[in-house]
């Protein structure tokens, strides 16, 4: 039997978000543009790709998985798979370091592929500009997304059981891992569906109009 015995689930259980995960990234990369921290149509900031011809792609094209990055997401053949080679394989401490290094197949923006390995490298930038630039201290970075995460993101959605995990760099798995109860992604999908503005639309906007 390879599933887990029947566990109950209620209102206060926490669930994995999977690729919700991937939505709470883009927020998280909203409130920075907000800021006046990122820009999407610049250059993404990955610090190995200076001199190569992957220093092209923009933020927006890894936001959008038109990077041109090889990533094969897969999650029953991990002979082929990237995607579990990152997440339970031996790649590395980091995520984001294993997908910025794989080969660039396509022209930048030309190529739609969906991939959690872009999305990760996105989560690396959001903790370099949180953590003040890029490496340090794996706890110190963790810290620093964490706490940025709370203040800006799921405090302000009153998202009070959301819990994002970690990898090994200290960065935020934002492909995959945040553990929230169900109406605590309601609220974090009723933050969308009032255009970035918390609170059933009666609250503070914490994303750009139109994010």
């Amino acid at each position: 039997n390879i599933f887990q015995p029947a566990i109950e689930i209620t209102a206060e259980s926490t669930l994995i978000s999977w690729s919700m995960a991937k939505s709470i990234t883009h927020a998280a990369v909203g409130i920075l543009v907000a800021d006046g921290l990122l820009d999407v149509d610049a250059p993404a900031p990955v610090p190995e790709w200076k001199g190569t011809e992957k220093e092209q792609i923009t933020l927006l094209q890894l936001l959008e998985m038109r990077s041109g990055l090889r990533f094969v997401e897969d999650y029953v053949d991990d002979s082929v798979s990237h995607c579990i080679e990152m997440l339970f394989g031996e790649s590395g401490p980091s995520h984001a370091a294993y997908a910025a290094a794989l080969p660039l197949d396509h022209e930048p923006g030309s190529h739609w592929s969906y991939s959690s390995g872009t999305t990760n490298i996105v989560s690396r930038i959001i903790g370099d500009v949180v953590r003040g630039g890029p490496g340090g201290d794996p706890a110190e970075r963790k810290a620093a997304t964490h706490r940025f995460l709370r203040e800006r993101l799921f405090d302000p959605c009153a998202m009070t059981s959301a819990e994002p995990k970690f990898d090994g760099a200290g960065d935020f798995v934002g492909s995959s891992y945040v553990y929230a109860t169900a109406r605590d992604f309601a609220k974090f999908g009723e933050l969308y569906r009032h255009d970035g503005v918390t609170d059933l639309g009666a609250g503070r906007r914490i994303l750009p109009v139109g994010w």
